[in-house]
Formats: structure tokens, C-alpha cells, sequence
């Protein structure tokens, strides 16, 4: 047999298959792809936020294509903000089958509270912890003007003892956790003025 017919011969049986299994990685890659909701509507979103015309999101919005728009199609306008909508809509829908059940709205909201007293709680903790100085879990007047200045970097207009007071239900001229709470979720902002400006004074009392 001919030696260069020979060489032919081994060189095309090499070539074939590893073309053969490019093509095939190449499919495998599309097929990775393909069929995918998620990733599609990755593409789609990033495709249409990218550069979508009047006209285009006119037609896009347009669901019955009658050539009115009616508030539920309107709904629909803003992709990213019904993108954020899903999200949320996914939080509270546990079991993924399209709808919120009663149960499931209600637990979700059961659980953003036990989250909000959970880091209500370990709020606490840390502020007195770190500012509560002769331990005896309250607040004194130097105590809380120090969290104010650390914390919110504020300080009071005039005699912070009159906050105080309004917010000391016990009146033991201290506030305990509770109060101190009450204090901040309604914070008396009109009380207050930066204290930005105090940088050697908030050093001083870090120091401390």
C-alpha cells in the first residue's frame, strides 16, 4: 500500500473524531442552556433593559395587542421593578406552586418580626454591653449621651435631662432596655444636632 495514502488514512481517522467531539461539546454547551427558564429570562431582561424603544416597549407591554394599554399591562412597564416584585413574590411563596396561600403570606410576616426582635435583641445587647459602664443593665444620663454621640453622632440641643424624662416610664432617672427602645424607635431628632464636627470629643469618649 502507498505510504502517503497510508499516512492519509491515520491523519483523517485522528482529525474526525476530535472533530466530531468538538461539534458535540459545542451541542452540549447549547443544550446546557437550552431549556433553561432562568437563564433565558436573564437574557431576555438584560436584552430589553439594555436598549428597548418606545415603540418596543409599547408592543411588549400590549399583552392582548389591542393597542391600548390597561392598568394590569401598565403593571408590567418597569422590568426591573417587576423583576424585584418576583423576588418578593418567591419569598413568600414557599412551596413555589404560583400562588401565596393565606398560610404562607402570614408566615412570612410571622417571620420578618421574630427577625426584627431577634436583631432588636441583640441590638440591645451590644448598646448596653459597650456603654451600659457600672453594669446595672440601665442607661444613665452620661451613658446615653455617649450612644448618641457614637452611635448617631448627635448630641442634644439643651438638657438632655428632659429627653429623658419624657421617656422614663419608671422615672428612676435611668432607662432600662425597654425604654431605650421606645426612645429609639421614635427618636427626637428636633432634640438633636450633629455632633460631626466634635471629632476630639467623640475620641476622647471612645477612649474612655
Amino acid at each position: 500500500m502507498n505510504t502517503k495514502f497510508v499516512i492519509l488514512l491515520l491523519a483523517f481517522g485522528l482529525i474526525l473524531p476530535i472533530t466530531v467531539a468538538s461539534f458535540k461539546l459545542v451541542d452540549a454547551e447549547k443544550d446546557s442552556t437550552e431549556g433553561d427558564p432562568k437563564q433565558e429570562d436573564d437574557f431576555v431582561m438584560s436584552d430589553l433593559t439594555a436598549e428597548e424603544s418606545s415603540t418596543e416597549k409599547f408592543k411588549r407591554i400590549d399583552l392582548d395587542i389591542d393597542e391600548h394599554i390597561n392598568f394590569d399591562e401598565f403593571l408590567h412597564s418597569d422590568l426591573t421593578y417587576e423583576r424585584m416584585k418576583k423576588e418578593e413574590f418567591d419569598l413568600y411563596d414557599k412551596n413555589q406552586d404560583g400562588l401565596i396561600s393565606k398560610s404562607e403570606y402570614n408566615g412570612k410576616h410571622e417571620e420578618e418580626a421574630e427577625d426584627l426582635k431577634k436583631h432588636q435583641v441583640e441590638y440591645i445587647k451590644d448598646i448596653f454591653e459597650e456603654f451600659d459602664t457600672d453594669k446595672n443593665n440601665k442607661l444613665n444620663g452620661n451613658e446615653l449621651e455617649k450612644v448618641m454621640l457614637k452611635k448617631f453622632v448627635l448630641k442634644p440641643k439643651g438638657d438632655f435631662t428632659l429627653i429623658m424624662n419624657k421617656f422614663d416610664k419608671d422615672q428612676d432617672g435611668e432607662w432600662n432596655a425597654e425604654e431605650y427602645l421606645s426612645f429609639d424607635k421614635d427618636l427626637p431628632f428636633h432634640e438633636f444636632v450633629s455632633a460631626a464636627p466634635a471629632k476630639n470629643l467623640r475620641k476622647k469618649i471612645e477612649s474612655e
